[in-house]
């Protein structure tokens, strides 16, 4: 699907392939020239297959569970960037999902407490200005 605001910006249709060619510039102007999208949500996810893709840990350890809900974490404000450097003024990242909230209670917790941590990581600041 194409997003809105391309097809809102060239009278020609944009494909997908083209759009994802674009370079960040021209994604930037785009987005500042429309003023928008405004604000968007982004809600981290996949923390088991993450763990699969970059640990040897195995499933149902405890060391598989606690990184499932630490790991992720690291990954976030590169996440992040990416929708800042692409022009985006503002983004709502909620620290617990449906997903997470359906979990028990120490996984919860291990969670929460990660997101918090993430709240106060180096860098953060410096990329929400």
């Amino acid at each position: 699907m194409i997003p809105l605001l391309i097809r809102s910006v060239w009278s020609e249709k944009l494909d997908r392939e083209t759009f994802l060619t674009l370079p960040t510039e021209e994604i930037i102007e785009i987005t500042q020239r429309e003023e928008r999208p405004k604000v968007a949500v982004f809600v981290p996810d996949g923390s088991r297959r993450l763990v699969l893709a970059f640990t040897d840990a195995e499933p149902g350890t405890e060391e598989f569970y606690r990184l499932c809900a630490t790991l992720p974490a690291q990954y976030l404000l590169k996440s992040l960037k990416v929708f800042f450097e692409h022009g985006l003024p503002t983004l709502l990242v909620p620290i617990l999902s449906r997903s997470v909230l359906g979990r028990g209670s120490d996984y919860r917790h291990l969670t929460a407490d990660e997101g918090l941590r993430c709240c106060r990581r180096p860098g953060l600041a410096e990329l929400l200005r």
